[in-house]
């Protein structure tokens, strides 16, 4: 489950399509005011290089050991899960899609949600490892309720951030907080 024991989290391994590799043993959280803390490169992904507070903002590097470009897609209820069991979990809410280019180590920046209310936020010095992808279905219904919605602005963040709290919490569903979500703009 996603609750607020310190257990692994279940789900499915993410799969990274052939001749996509990760860099690095660890991922990085960085500091979502450093512009220069992750290279970005990988410019077709949407806000490549945007920075949000009150997130978890992770560098995310991948290379591509072919010699074409390839598409690689970050599943909704994608996991990244803090070394430190103090610091907050990081969830992708909306399905990430981008292409990394030919014989290229491209990186970018990724902002993810807190998975943990409980924990503290993360910072430039915290490592994660890739999680699961998670089949809660709670999350699934707020992913799917959201997935055309614009959560760059940050109402529309704080509001799914909220949400996904009260699924991760275990408390009941917000009626108030679904018709904000509904009300939001589509991008």
């Amino acid at each position: 489950g996603l609750g607020p024991s310190n257990e692994a989290p279940e789900g499915s391994a993410l799969v990274l399509p052939e001749g996509i590799e990760w860099v690095g043993e660890t991922i990085s959280a960085v500091d979502p005011f450093d512009r220069d803390a992750c290279p970005c490169n990988i410019t077709t992904r949407p806000n490549c290089g945007t920075y949000a507070d009150e997130l978890v903002n992770l560098c995310i590097q991948l290379k591509n050991i072919t010699p074409r470009p390839i598409k690689v897609t970050f599943p909704a209820g994608l996991l990244f899960v803090s070394f430190d069991t103090k610091v907050q979990n990081g969830m992708v809410i909306q399905v990430e899609t981008f292409e990394v280019p030919a014989n290229t180590t491209g990186g970018f920046k990724l902002e993810v949600l807190c998975a943990n209310s409980h924990r503290s936020r993360a910072f430039k010095q915290h490592k994660y490892k890739l999680g699961p992808v998670t089949q809660v279905p709670q999350v699934m219904t707020l992913s799917d309720f959201i997935k055309n919605k614009n959560l760059d602005l940050d109402a529309g963040r704080a509001v799914a951030q909220t949400v996904l709290w009260d699924i991760t919490d275990g408390r009941p569903r917000n009626e108030k907080d679904w018709r904000e979500l509904a009300e939001l703009p589509n991008q």
